[in-house]
């Protein structure tokens, strides 16, 4: 006899069963989300013509869709189809992080220009808003979502910001726009964090996201990890800037590092609910992106 709840939940199961980044179908349909998401507080070059003159804002867009032939010409299908997936995880942590709170009712998320993108990477600002007075801190945000496989890669980012340190030099973005604030032009002095998480566990947050389950993402354990990474990340870059003598330096990561402690210890209630949680503890100790990232920092702490 023909049972209509079963049948409907065999649908479903089947559905769910194509939900994987090896569907292209499926695939696309996240990225057109994630465009759509990613357009939501972009910075938008229109409102910097005035500011840097038209040949200027004109120059740099073209270098952007040259940039993107190039990328499209050497890249291997298998790096294009990976560049697709971090745009994917860019979108949902640009979302989540304001809609659900990762980092606390006082982040925004503002995402930059493909220029910046490219040039400075830097795909989204956090901005840490004081309602008390109006001011703000703001510290780039560098995703990514390189497997175990491939540790190098996030060797290779966290080394770029400490060779900037040793400079002397922080990040930087040439457009940068702040509504809180009212104001536009270059934003020097930015500190850089490398964050994410591996490609099952983008899969999975994909796939909570492409189905609206917003309870789910709102409990998830990646923003347990993302907490965790930022304040690890700024005691090395703060411990590294005080020994190559770049005081400055190390003070910004020093106030990055108290915002970021003070919003943990906000959100320790729900951070030892998520973490208490037997289903989430798989996520902690598989994920290797944050495993990798520990791994390097406690390299470099060793080293030093």
């Amino acid at each position: 006899m023909f049972n209509p709840e079963q049948f409907l939940k065999r649908q479903a199961e089947k559905q769910e069963s194509r939900q994987n980044f090896h569907n292209e179908d499926y695939l696309n349909q996240l990225l057109s989300m994630a465009n759509a998401a990613n357009k939501i507080d972009r910075i938008q070059y229109r409102d910097f013509v005035d500011l840097y003159g038209e040949e200027a804002v004109k120059k740099d867009i073209s270098w952007v869709k040259q940039q993107k032939i190039e990328h499209q010409k050497k890249n291997s299908p298998s790096e294009i189809w990976h560049k697709k997936i971090a745009d994917i995880l860019e979108a949902i942590f640009h979302q989540q992080i304001e809609m659900n709170n990762y980092f606390g009712e006082n982040v925004w998320t503002i995402k930059t220009c493909n220029y910046d993108d490219f040039y400075n990477h830097i795909d989204a600002i956090l901005e840490i808003r004081n309602p008390d007075q109006k001011s703000a801190n703001y510290s780039g945000v560098a995703l990514d979502v390189t497997s175990a496989s491939h540790p190098e890669r996030l060797a290779k980012k966290v080394d770029r910001i400490l060779e900037k340190i040793k400079r002397g030099e922080l990040a930087k973005v040439k457009y940068f726009q702040s509504e809180f604030l009212n104001i536009r032009g270059e934003k020097s002095n930015v500190p850089l964090f490398v964050i994410g998480c591996d490609l099952k566990h983008t899969e999975e947050l994909a796939k909570l996201w492409y189905n609206d389950k917003q309870r789910a993402l709102a409990q998830h354990p990646i923003q347990v990890l993302l907490l965790n990474q930022i304040i690890q990340q700024a005691q090395l870059y703060r411990d590294y800037a005080k020994k190559a003598n770049q005081a400055k330096i190390a003070d910004i990561y020093q106030q990055i590092l108290d915002e970021f402690t003070a919003i943990a210890d906000e959100r320790q209630p729900t951070i030892e609910q998520i973490s208490q949680n037997p289903a989430n503890r798989q996520f902690f100790t598989d994920d290797t992106v944050s495993a990798n990232l520990e791994k390097i920092i406690q390299n470099y702490v060793g080293a030093n």
